[in-house]
């Protein structure tokens, strides 16, 4: 497997690399790829933002909101959330199985002491069950990509703030 990481901290030239790598790297290998970014909103492709986010509050403090190409809910990140993605050759079996690529992550998890730390539904991470990790796919031409988020301090009163969060989640 290669590993990359980016210095950049902007969202969307690291979603833009996270895509260049899914349709034009050499996936000889898997690739699993780490970013950090500074305060962002992660749309997934089919959300609405105007039911998803606090439009006035991500203006005011200049959090940037962008749409990633995979589905699922909207995402906060900042400084303290890292994120990662897996990118491969589209096996035939992979696609929409959340738990091939969430084990190896659970695995560095527990060795680091977060024992509690489990899959949870389809695509969520939680310890004592509290998310942490939200986890999607795209798949496309034969290649895919798995990546998720990690948040470990993050700051959850701008969460509150910025997006309009689900109860359940």
């Amino acid at each position: 497997m290669k590993y990359l990481v980016t210095d950049s901290r902007d969202i969307r030239y690291n979603l833009a690399l996270e895509t260049v790598l899914m349709e034009q790297a050499d996936l000889s290998e898997p690739i699993l790829y780490f970013y950090i970014n500074s305060p962002c909103i992660i749309l997934g492709r089919n959300q609405n933002a105007y039911d998803e986010v606090n439009l006035a509050y991500v203006k005011d403090h200049d959090i940037i909101v962008t749409r990633r190409t995979s589905g699922g809910g909207a995402v906060f990140d900042d400084l303290g959330n890292v994120s990662f993605s897996f990118i491969t050759k589209d096996d035939g079996a992979s696609n929409g199985n959340f738990a091939k690529f969430t084990t190896p992550v659970l695995a560095a998890l527990h060795k680091m002491g977060a024992t509690g730390a489990e899959l949870v539904g389809r695509n969520d991470l939680q310890i004592d069950g509290k998310k942490f990790s939200g986890n999607a796919m795209r798949l496309e031409h034969g290649r895919m990509f798995s990546h998720g988020t990690l948040m470990y301090d993050v700051d959850l009163d701008v969460i509150g703030q910025a997006l309009t969060v689900p109860k359940d989640k």
